[in-house]
C-alpha cells in the first residue's frame, strides 16, 4: 500500500547527526519525516512507496512541474563527505537528479550535483560523489528533484556520511574510510609490528552484520596503499584460542571458509554489483575470485597477491597486499565499495561480523563500506597484451607479449607467463626487459608446445621486488587436431548408423 501527502512541511532548524549519516531518514522508512517541499506540487506527485525488494523509496512524478524534496543537513566547515543514494527512473534528462548544496557564508550556494543524464531506465542505480564543505560554510541542504514532464523518478538510500582516516563499524550505513599512501610498505608476515601501521587507515571496530549488534570477539582492520598495492590488516581476538579452527592450508584451499578467516570484498568500480573476493584463514590459507569483475570468473581469476597470518595466545591476526594492477580498474573513481568481514567457528560462539552490516550474506555489495582516495593510485603503471603464438602446430613455439609503459623513470621488470596444457600441466617462463618512460616493448617467451587442445597462458608484469604492476586476463589459444572429420550425410541426430541400412556415408575432414 502507498502512502500519500501533500502538506508542506516547515523545518526551521538543522537536522541532527543520525549515526553517521547526516541525512535523516534517508531510507524513508518513517514516510517523509523530516522531508519538506520547496515547491507546491500537484496531489499524489510525491508517495512513499515499497522499493523492489527491500526498504522504502520516494516516488516523484512530474508533469513538468517542480516536484522536489528538501532536507537540511549539518556539516563541518572544510570536512569531506561521501554523497550518495540510488535511483531508478523512466525517462532520461538532466532534470532527474539530487543534489548536495552547501551554502557559504553570505549566501552562495555550491551546488553538486549526481545522476543526471547517466543512467539506466527502469533499472535501480547507485550513484556517488565526494563533496568538500566550503571552509566557510553558513549551512547545507540535500534536494531530490524531478521536473521532467511525464516522467517518474524513484529515490532511496539518501546518505551523506564524513570520510575519515579512522571508521567506527557501520550498523544502518555505508561507513566510509580514507586511504592513506604510506612512506614506507608494511611486512606482510601477519605479525603487525608496533607502529607499522600506524599511517593507515584505522577501522575501529566490527558488528554482526545481521542486526548490526556488538560481536563476542572483537576486531580492528587497518588500511593503506604504497603507490602499487593495497595493504590490509586485521587483529582478530579470540579468548577461546584453543577451541577455534585453524586447519586449512594451501592457495584457493577448500576448507578456508569452514576455518576461522577474514574475508575481503572490493567492488573498484562501486557499482554494487560486481566484486572482488579475498579471504585467508587464521593458519595462512588464502583465496582470491571474482564475481562478475574482468575477463576471468570465480576462483580462476589469480590476483598475485601476498596474504600472511599469525596466531597469538589470545588472537590472531592477518596482513595482504593486493596489487592494483591485477584489478580491473578502468571503470574505477575515487571510490570503492569494500568491506572487511570475519567468520568466527568457535563451538557454540560462532559468528559472522564485519565493517559495514550487509544482513543475512557477505556478499551483498548494495551495503559495502567505501575506500576514498584510490582514483590515481590504482592507474595501471604498465599494461599487458597477450599478442599470441608464433604458430599453432606442435614443437618449439614462442609466446608474444607487449608491454606499454607509464612509469616516469626507466625501469627493468619481469614478465612472467604461467602456460597451461589441455592437461592442465603448468609450464612458467620469466624473462626481463627495460622499459623507457611512455614506451612499448614486445618480448617473447619459449616453450614447447606438446599437447593438441585448448591452451591457456596467463601473464603478470612483476617490478624488481616482485610486487606485480599488471596481471593481464587469462587467453586462450588452439592446437587444432591433426585431422578433423564428421559424417555429413546423412544425418539423424539421435539415431544408431547400424541400425539404419547404410550402403554409404559421405564424410568431410579437414587437416
Amino acid at each position: 500500500m502507498t502512502r500519500c501527502w501533500w502538506l508542506v512541511l516547515a523545518c526551521a532548524a538543522t537536522i541532527p547527526c543520525q549515526g553517521q549519516n547526516l541525512v535523516a531518514n534517508g531510507g524513508f522508512a518513517d514516510g517523509s519525516t523530516p522531508w519538506f517541499r520547496a515547491h507546491k506540487s500537484a496531489p499524489g506527485a510525491i508517495e512513499i512507496v515499497p522499493r523492489d525488494g527491500e526498504g522504502f523509496c520516494a516516488k516523484l512524478t512530474s508533469n513538468g512541474e517542480w516536484v522536489d524534496l528538501m532536507q537540511p543537513i549539518e556539516l563541518v566547515p572544510g570536512g569531506r563527505y561521501v554523497f550518495q543514494y540510488d535511483l531508478k527512473r523512466t525517462a532520461a534528462g538532466d532534470d532527474i537528479r539530487a543534489m548536495m548544496i552547501p551554502r557559504r557564508a553570505g549566501g552562495t550556494d555550491q551546488y553538486h550535483s549526481i545522476g543526471g543524464s547517466q543512467t539506466r531506465l527502469q533499472q535501480w542505480q547507485h550513484f556517488a560523489r565526494v563533496v568538500r564543505a566550503p571552509g566557510k560554510l553558513e549551512s547545507a541542504r540535500v534536494l531530490l528533484m524531478n521536473r521532467l514532464k511525464g516522467a517518474d523518478a524513484w529515490f532511496a538510500d539518501l546518505q551523506v556520511v564524513p570520510v575519515s582516516r579512522t571508521s567506527a563499524p557501520g550498523r544502518d550505513h555505508s561507513p566510509k574510510l580514507d586511504v592513506p599512501k604510506v612512506d614506507a610498505a608494511p611486512t606482510i608476515d601477519g605479525q603487525l609490528a608496533d607502529g607499522e601501521w600506524a599511517q593507515a587507515g584505522h577501522i575501529t571496530g566490527f558488528v554482526r552484520i545481521k542486526n548490526g549488534a556488538d560481536p563476542e570477539a572483537k576486531t580492528e582492520a587497518w588500511v593503506c596503499h604504497d603507490g602499487l598495492r593495497l595493504l590490509i590488516a586485521a587483529r582478530c581476538e579470540e579468548p577461546l584460542m584453543a577451541q577455534g579452527r585453524f586447519n586449512s592450508e594451501g592457495h584457493d584451499a577448500g576448507g578456508v571458509f569452514a576455518d576461522e578467516v577474514v574475508e575481503i570484498f572490493i567492488d573498484p568500480d562501486n557499482d554494487h554489483e560486481t566484486y572482488y573476493h579475498f579471504a585467508i584463514s587464521g593458519r595462512g590459507a588464502d583465496y582470491d575470485g571474482s564475481v562478475g569483475e574482468g575477463a576471468t570468473e570465480g576462483a580462476e581469476f589469480e590476483s598475485g597477491w601476498t596474504a600472511r597470518a599469525y596466531k597469538g595466545p589470545d588472537f590472531w591476526s592477518v596482513e595482504a597486499a593486493i596489487p592494483f594492477g591485477a584489478l580491473e580498474t578502468g571503470a574505477a573513481g575515487d571510490i570503492w565499495g569494500i568491506n572487511i568481514c570475519r567468520e568466527r567457528h568457535v563451538p557454540a560462539h560462532a559468528e559472522n561480523t564485519a565493517w559495514a552490516a550487509t544482513g543475512t550474506s557477505f556478499h551483498t555489495p548494495a551495503k559495502f563500506g567505501d575506500l576514498v582516495g584510490l582514483r590515481e593510485a590504482a592507474q595501471p603503471k604498465v599494461v599487458l597484451e597477450v599478442l599470441g603464438v608464433d604458430q599453432s602446430t606442435p614443437g618449439p613455439a614462442s609466446l608474444s607479449v607487449r608491454v606499454d609503459s607509464r612509469l616516469p623513470d626507466a625501469t627493468t621488470v619481469s614478465i612472467a607467463a604461467d602456460v597451461a596444457s589441455p592437461v592442465g600441466e603448468v609450464v612458467s617462463r620469466t624473462t626481463q626487459t627495460q622499459l623507457q618512460p611512455g614506451a612499448s616493448a614486445t618480448v617473447s617467451l619459449p616453450f614447447d608446445i606438446d599437447e593438441r587442445g585448448s591452451w591457456q597462458a596467463s601473464v603478470r608484469c612483476l617490478d624488481q621486488s616482485g610486487s606485480v604492476l599488471f596481471a593481464a586476463p587469462a587467453q586462450r589459444f588452439t592446437v587444432a587436431p591433426l585431422l578433423q572429420a564428421r559424417v555429413v550425410k546423412p544425418w539423424y541426430r539421435g539415431r544408431i548408423f547400424s541400425k539404419m541400412d547404410l550402403r554409404e556415408v559421405e564424410i568431410e575432414t579437414r587437416i
